[in-house]
C-alpha cells in the first residue's frame, strides 16, 4: 500500500481528510465524511474492546453506539493538532469504560443489597435482606426510589470517612463491596493512582459478572495475582465502616 506525507500509511491520510470534511466541510462534504468515518469508528471499538469481556451482542450493540458517542464529542478534535484515529481512540476508551461501569451500575440494581456483605460468614444485622422487587412493597413509586438509592453516589460526608481510612484497604474494600462506582469517578482515580501496580481501569473488566464479595475476591486475586486471603484482609477490615455510611441509611430496617 502506498504511503502518504510524512511516512502515515494511504488509509491514515484518508481518515485524517474525512475527519478535516466533518469538521470544515459543507454540509453535503460533512454528510459523506460522517458515512465514511463510520466503518473506521466501528472498527475502532472492536479493536479497543478486545480488553473487555463482552459478548458478542454486547459488542455489535456498542459499535452500533460507537459513531454517535464519537460525533456528540467530536467539537474537541482539532485536525491541526492530532490525527483522527488516535484522538477517536482516546475518546472511544473513556466511553466504553463509561460504558462498562454503567453496566456494572445495572447489573448490581437488582440484587439484594445485603450482597454487598458476605452473608454467609457475616450476617446483616438491620439490613434489608430482600431485592428491590420484593422490597415488601409492590408499589412502582417505591420501587423506583429504590433504585434512585442504589445509583446514589456517596455523598461528601461518607466520602470524608472513607479518606480516613488507608488508601489500598479503602479502594479494595469498595472493589469486594461492588461500591467503588459509588465514590465519583475522579475521585476513585485519584485513589487508585495512589496504588503502584494496580490494572488500568481498576477494578478490571469482568468483576461485574461477581455476584458476592467472595466472588470478587477470588477474581481480584487471579487479576492481580496475589493470595485471596490478602485481598478478604482489606476488605474485613472496611466492613464495618462501609456498614456505617450515611449511603445505608435507606436500606436499614426500621
Amino acid at each position: 500500500m502506498s504511503a502518504g506525507k510524512q511516512g502515515i500509511p494511504h488509509e491514515e491520510n484518508e481518515i485524517n481528510r474525512w475527519a478535516r470534511l466533518a469538521k470544515d466541510g459543507t454540509p453535503e462534504e460533512r454528510e459523506e465524511a460522517w458515512r465514511k468515518l463510520d466503518s473506521a469508528i466501528r472498527k475502532l471499538v472492536y479493536d479497543i474492546a478486545a480488553k473487555y469481556a463482552l459478548s458478542p451482542q454486547e459488542l455489535s450493540e456498542l459499535a452500533d453506539e460507537a459513531p454517535t458517542a464519537v460525533y456528540t464529542r467530536f467539537n474537541s478534535f482539532d485536525p491541526v493538532r492530532g490525527n483522527f484515529r488516535a484522538w477517536c481512540y482516546q475518546v472511544l476508551d473513556r466511553w466504553l469504560i463509561d460504558e462498562h461501569r454503567k453496566k456494572g451500575r445495572r447489573r448490581r440494581r437488582e440484587r439484594p443489597i445485603s450482597e454487598v456483605f458476605d452473608a454467609e460468614s457475616r450476617p446483616n444485622e438491620g439490613m434489608a435482606e430482600c431485592s428491590i422487587e420484593d422490597h415488601h412493597l409492590a408499589d412502582p413509586a417505591t420501587q423506583a426510589q429504590w433504585r434512585m438509592d442504589l445509583d446514589r453516589d456517596f455523598g461528601e460526608e461518607d466520602l470524608q470517612e472513607l479518606e480516613k481510612i488507608p488508601v489500598k484497604r479503602r479502594v479494595f474494600g469498595l472493589a469486594v463491596a461492588g461500591l467503588w462506582d459509588r465514590v465519583p469517578k475522579e475521585t476513585w482515580q485519584a485513589w487508585v493512582e495512589k496504588i503502584d501496580g494496580l490494572p488500568q481501569p481498576f477494578p478490571p473488566p469482568g468483576i461485574e459478572d461477581c455476584q458476592t464479595p467472595n466472588d470478587r475476591i477470588h477474581f481480584l486475586a487471579d487479576c492481580l495475582n496475589v493470595s485471596s486471603q490478602s485481598v478478604r484482609m482489606h476488605y474485613e477490615r472496611m466492613e464495618n465502616k462501609i456498614r456505617s455510611l450515611r449511603w445505608f441509611d435507606s436500606f436499614r430496617s426500621p
